[in-house]
This record gives C-alpha cells, structure tokens and sequence, in this order.
C-alpha cells in the first residue's frame, strides 16, 4: 500500500472529509440501527445551506475531524478514474466540503461493506456518527441527484 499523499492527510485533518457511484439508497452500515451509540468523535451540530444549494436542501455541517484508529461512518463518493475522483471532489465542494481521497484500506471496513477492490482510490468524508452522514447522503442526493458508492462504518488510518 503505498502512503496517503499529503494533500489528503492535510484535507482529512482539516475537515474530516469522506460515500460516487451506485443506488439512491446507499448501503446501510451496522452503526445505524436506531440502538447504536454514536462513535466517540465529537461533532458540532449546525444545520447550513449554501448560496448553490436550493433552500429546500439542508447539509449537515458536522463533519468528523479524524483520528489514527478513530471510529467513523464514511460517505464514499467515487473510485475509479482520476476524473471521477476529481468531479466528485468539485461536485461536494459547491456545497462547502472538502472531501479527501484515500487508499480504501485507509478506511478499514469500506473495502468489505461497499464490496470495492483493496487498494482502490476513494473520495470520501468522514462522520462522527451514521445519523448525519445518512442526512448528508440524502441532501446530496436531492441536490445532485448524486449517485455514490455508500456509507460504511470504518478505522480510519493513514492519519500519521
């Protein structure tokens, strides 16, 4: 596995950012079943709407700031190609996101649970818990009719 660029880690830790192609219902991870604790990374809670994004349309704005073993639940937007990860990256960013690109197994548990090669590239954003990035998928499917790969609870590593 060769090392996240720097780029990235400086993106992830910044934002947290981390769900591209696929159906309008994303997988659902273990983690959100109504009884699931959320994970132990904190998140601030303010609802917001870009000047791009229609009014009828809320993002979450509580992105996770990750952590080397830090528990999440990632929003992977695209792999494959270096355009798709590239318009992917410019599709989230209208509405104010940064997201990272990784290798999947910096996001242990994606590769398994959205059924995608080990050591393919992803763009993705990275929550505290499964409750705000389901809200995430759903805006950003009705703005973009997005299609994305999904949500899966993850590790996150390559941090350091």
């Amino acid at each position: 596995m060769r090392p996240a660029p720097t780029s990235f880690l400086v993106a992830l830790l910044l934002t947290g950012a981390l769900a591209g192609c696929g159906s309008d219902a994303p997988p659902v991870s273990a983690a959100e079943t109504p009884d699931a604790a959320p994970t132990a990374a904190p998140a601030v809670a303010a609802d917001a709407t870009s000047p791009a994004t229609p009014p009828s349309i809320r993002f979450p704005r509580d992105v996770a700031a990750p952590v080397q073993g830090g528990g999440y639940v990632a929003v992977v937007l695209a792999t494959g190609s270096d355009e798709e990860i590239q318009a992917s990256l410019a599709s989230v960013a209208q509405y104010g996101y940064e997201a990272g690109i990784s290798d999947v197994a910096c996001l242990s548990g994606a590769a398994k649970r959205l059924d995608l090669d080990g050591g393919a590239l992803v763009s993705s954003l990275l929550f505290a818990d499964a409750r705000t990035a389901r809200r995430f998928a759903d805006a950003y499917i009705e703005a973009e009719d997005g299609l994305m790969v999904g949500r899966a609870a993850v590790t996150a590593y390559c941090l350091d």
